[in-house]
């Protein structure tokens, strides 16, 4: 006879799961795409798309620039992306926590391009605050993604890194736009 132990974890239906029917990359599309849009739209109501787009580009070269650091890291992440899509441990839903850091970047960007003005202009103290705290807000993701993406750690804190890069750079170019003082 075999006993039960009520206090031994019991598998869960997949079909029981909330949301269980959507796959991972729908899941992606939508926990970025959503904020993505509400941005888009908020820059084309102000009607600042063209300096968005721009600070865009301002913004992305980063990785050139700081190759010394994202070329190891993109080798790195194609590695580990290699050897846990041999183990099939990609499709997992701890991956999601990863999700936050592009729209970060995005709202970052926003706030770059509808409160953008010359060297000396008044803008609202609010707006450079929210850098810095979108800064930690981004390391506090990649930490709490690391920590729960357990045995997919090396690719998680790979791609983590990477979009933290772009968060410092859309951050500081957001920042300059606001202030007006361009290094």
């Amino acid at each position: 006879m075999v006993e039960e132990n009520p206090y031994q974890a019991t598998e869960v239906a997949a079909s029981a799961r909330p949301g269980s029917g959507l796959s991972l990359p729908i899941l992606f599309a939508l926990a970025i795409g959503g904020p993505f849009v509400v941005a888009v739209g908020v820059v084309f109501a102000t009607g600042t798309a063209q300096r968005f787009f721009w600070l865009l580009e301002q913004a992305a070269p980063l990785y050139v620039v700081a190759w010394p650091v994202s070329v190891p890291l993109f080798v790195f992440l194609f590695v580990s992306h290699h050897h846990l899509s041999s183990t099939k441990s990609l499709n997992d839903r701890r991956l999601l926590w990863l999700a936050p850091l592009p729209d970060i970047a995005v709202a970052m960007l926003v706030l770059g391009a509808v409160y953008a003005g010359p060297l000396g202009h008044q803008y609202p103290s609010w707006t450079m605050d929210l850098m810095p705290a979108g800064l930690f807000v981004a390391v506090g993701v990649v930490v709490l993604a690391v920590v729960f993406n357990v045995g997919r750690r090396w690719f998680v804190g790979a791609l983590g890194l990477l979009l933290l890069l772009f968060v410092l750079a859309c951050s500081i170019t957001a920042g300059m736009s606001i202030t007006g003082d361009w290094i």
